[in-house]
């Protein structure tokens, strides 16, 4: 048994390789055929096995097609120099619009010459800062003046609604009671004026005085005219039931007292009289509804000018601690630059010395080369020719004068640092 499994194995095996050379010279035509089939054409390890071909093979036909890909992806793959025209250009694109960022933390770091603070960019920094101060407490106080104005005018307004009130209560016979009067406004509202002389004061077309008079006056001829209408009515009821009494018997008991003739108002003058007294009560409705409206709107919009102040307040004190921070920088750089004088006043003597010196240098290294020059000219031949025709050697004082032309004088160098 184990001969015949070994025999069916090999015999396995050598078909599997003649699949697998044709399945490679397959391949091969499909790589001649173009690289664009090249991956229609490959397939794999379960296509492979299904054709029963041996696994070795199918890792071999595995590596070729691996093998095929890596050179199309080498083939594709661009030179080490080349540059994405889109890269390219979003590069440049950054260098030309990031600026140059850098950091203050740096030892090398120096500001530049538009961004040093001075003390007068300083004052003008606190001028700003008042500026703006001065601007939200004006637009503040013109919202307050223009609720003053609007106050002065609702008071206006109420005034004549309750006078219409009286009005209509005073035609429909009734009384509403005491009507809600606003308070006048008072001079300590109108603070432009306090250093004003004269009697300026803006005051309204009614006084209180006059209005309290008035108004006491229409309540009372209300009630004057509620009581006689009512006494109008009772009177004018009981003589019309005499009246029918009297004319209900033709011989009766009433007949020898006389008849006072009445006018009754029409059904059509009765219904009129209805709708016109309905019309005042609701036009007295609206006007009560309308300086209610009034009122609340005044108050909420009070009310929330009260809020804003708050805030104004704490952002204003904000600018004041920021004011006091600006003073102490002024006054820091106004020390800093009573330094930066002196020192500036210091760097341009030093500058000048160094002119100066550099200019006493250069006038020495003159003199010095032209010394050498004059020494370089001199020829210690003629010299010896011109000391022995000066002292010839007949002379008693020749040895010793030529001892002392010939000897070797050591200067001796200058004390102190008095320069060169």
């Amino acid at each position: 048994h184990q001969l015949i499994n070994r025999e069916e194995r090999r015999e396995n095996l050598a078909e599997g390789k003649e699949g697998g050379e044709g399945l490679a010279a397959e391949g091969g035509q499909a790589m001649g055929g173009g690289a664009e089939e090249q991956d229609v054409q490959e397939l794999t390890a379960e296509e492979l096995e299904a054709k029963g071909i041996a696994k070795q093979e199918i890792r071999k036909i595995l590596r070729q097609q691996r093998q095929r890909k890596w050179e199309q992806l080498l083939a594709m793959k661009p030179d080490d120099k080349y540059e994405d025209p889109k890269d390219v250009s979003a590069i440049q694109h950054a260098q030309k619009h990031m600026g140059d960022y850098k950091l203050k933390t740096e030892e090398d770091y120096v500001v530049p010459e538009h961004l040093r603070i001075d003390a007068e960019k300083k004052r003008r920094q606190m001028i700003l800062l008042e500026e703006s101060i001065h601007s939200i407490k004006m637009g503040f106080n013109d919202r307050l003046l223009a609720l003053r104005d609007l106050k002065k005018k609702i008071i206006g307004n109420i005034q004549a609604d309750n006078q219409r009130i009286r009005e209509i209560d005073e035609e429909l016979g009734i009384s509403t009671g005491e009507l809600w009067q606003p308070a006048i406004l008072e001079q300590d509202e109108f603070p432009e004026l306090r250093f004003s002389s004269g009697s300026k004061f803006p005051s309204l077309d009614i006084p209180k005085q006059e209005t309290m008079k008035k108004h006491q006056s229409s309540e009372t001829s209300s009630v004057v005219n509620q009581t006689s209408s009512i006494d109008t009515f009772r009177s004018s009821g009981t003589q019309s039931s005499v009246h029918d009494v009297g004319g209900g018997g033709a011989g009766g008991a009433g007949a020898g007292e006389p008849v006072i003739d009445e006018y009754e108002m029409s059904e059509l003058e009765q219904i009129e009289s209805h709708i016109r007294q309905v019309q005042l009560q609701y036009e007295k409705e609206k006007i009560l509804e309308k300086i209610e409206q009034t009122v609340q709107a005044y108050d909420e919009a009070i009310r929330n000018l009260r809020r804003e102040r708050f805030k104004l307040e704490a952002d204003v004190k904000m600018m004041d601690l920021r004011m006091l921070v600006l003073f102490q920088e002024l006054q820091l750089l106004k020390e800093f630059e009573k330094r930066d004088n002196a020192l500036v006043s210091k760097l341009n003597g030093k500058r000048e010395e160094k002119v100066d010196i550099a200019s006493k240098i250069k006038e020495c290294s003159e003199k010095i080369s032209s010394k050498k020059n004059e020494i370089e000219k001199l020829n210690p031949k003629q010299v010896m020719m011109e000391f022995s025709q000066l002292v010839p050697e007949s002379n008693k004082f020749h040895d010793p004068l030529l001892k002392i032309f010939k000897k070797k004088i050591k200067r001796m160098k200058k004390k102190g640092n008095d320069g060169d």
